[in-house]
């Protein structure tokens, strides 16, 4: 379809005097080099290796929107879970509190105050999903409240049903049509990937093992199974102290050391390709900045 500027012109102004425009991720590193967040048409791609914590990073995310209209998609985690972690991220009541307090009493404050927060939340938790099953939800959504939903999380890339294809080829068919659906739908979308556990090995009594390098700083090269030429911005995360080589002393005290990093935008931002560390809470899964203050040593 060829577009005349002056129409494609009346839509720009449209779409950048609207009440929803971008979806801040919460998180400065991130939102300073994307104009204020994920646009709709975007898409986010998130990168950590296995057990670094992709999902509750989106939580962190929806928490910092409780008033977006929003769809969690999760391949991976039942709803009742992902419900359980939020309310933990939202309260900062630890997620093993939430649940003795259900068993005992059949409530939990945490779990209700989080209910009331997001009213404009879904979860979807059926692992036969597709795409297309997606865009129809998200119309769904439009028609049940109102509103169109202006962002969607999909926890994760690799789990997305791609039938009759090769992993190489699926992921970047998802890819394309992950991007596809952002444009088409008008949706910002946070599209967590999985990706290997690196190329470390160690020898055991058994044999040769792949050791997790969740430790390591992820790279552009690391998204290149699929999807990194599609995405509008890559992001990631690593945390030190998963280094199996480190003394456990030391790996106790890192433990909530993690670091976000920014590798591709398509704006004018900047890149920070070795991230900066946060806090991260394993009690809650609260991550946070870090904000140092200078003291005058003499005040």
């Amino acid at each position: 379809m060829l577009r005349p500027l002056h129409d494609v012109g009346e839509e720009l102004i449209e779409w950048a005097s609207g009440d929803v425009r971008r979806v801040p991720t919460g998180f400065s590193l991130f939102d300073d080099r994307m104009s204020g967040g994920v646009a709709q048409g975007e898409v986010m791609l998130f990168l950590a290796r296995t057990g670094v914590g992709k999902t509750w990073f989106a939580l962190n995310v929806i928490d910092a929107n409780p008033d977006t209209p929003a769809i969690f998609m999760s391949y991976e985690m039942h709803a009742r879970l992902l419900l359980q972690r939020l309310a933990a991220v939202h309260t900062g009541v630890r997620t093993s509190q939430i649940e003795e307090e259900i068993a005992r009493d059949g409530y939990s404050p945490a779990l209700q105050k989080t209910i009331d927060a997001f009213p404009k939340l879904r979860f979807v938790d059926d692992a036969t999903t597709g795409l297309g099953d997606l865009a129809n939800m998200i119309d769904e959504y439009e028609a049940e409240n109102g509103e169109r939903p202006a962002f969607l999380a999909i926890d994760f890339l690799e789990l997305i049903p791609s039938f009759g294809m090769t992993k190489t080829e699926g992921v970047w068919e998802i890819s394309r049509a992950v991007k596809q659906l952002a444009r088409q739908s008008n949706i910002g979308i946070l599209l967590l990937h999985q990706v290997n556990r690196g190329e470390g090995r160690k020898q055991s009594k058994g044999g040769e093992t792949i050791k997790n390098e969740g430790h390591r700083a992820l790279s552009m090269t690391d998204a290149s199974y699929g999807g990194e030429q599609l995405a509008d911005y890559i992001v990631g995360m690593y945390r030190p102290g998963l280094d199996p080589e480190m003394p456990e002393y030391e790996r106790k005290s890192r433990e909530r050391d993690v670091r976000l990093q920014f590798l591709k935008t398509r704006t004018d931002g900047g890149i920070h390709p070795m991230g900066v560390q946060h806090d991260w809470d394993p009690r809650n899964g609260r991550i946070r900045e870090i904000r140092f203050e200078r003291r005058d040593p003499w005040a």
